[in-house]
């Protein structure tokens, strides 16, 4: 109905700008012309900073990892 509010909560790992300090709700509104208002845009997922690096492993590189991604280490050759 005109003047409802819908509240939305992104999910863990989520927010409005990717970033893991950023919004992770947001509010739209039922207007009187019967439309919605807009939405700030859709949630993202986190986006990590570089996996860490260990000694005589290599990491196989990820551009841009996100939450939920895994990082794979290859031992280097003699080490476990």
């Amino acid at each position: 109905e005109f003047g409802d509010c819908y509240n939305f909560v992104c999910k863990e790992g989520f927010t409005l700008d990717g970033t893991a300090v950023g919004v992770g709700s947001f509010a739209i509104r039922c207007r009187a012309d019967g439309t919605f208002s807009e939405a700030p845009g859709a949630c993202k997922p986190v986006v990590c900073g570089p996996p860490p690096a260990l000694d005589h492993a290599e990491v196989e590189p990820l551009e841009a990892p996100k939450f939920g991604d895994n990082a794979t280490y290859t031992c280097a050759k003699g080490y476990t």
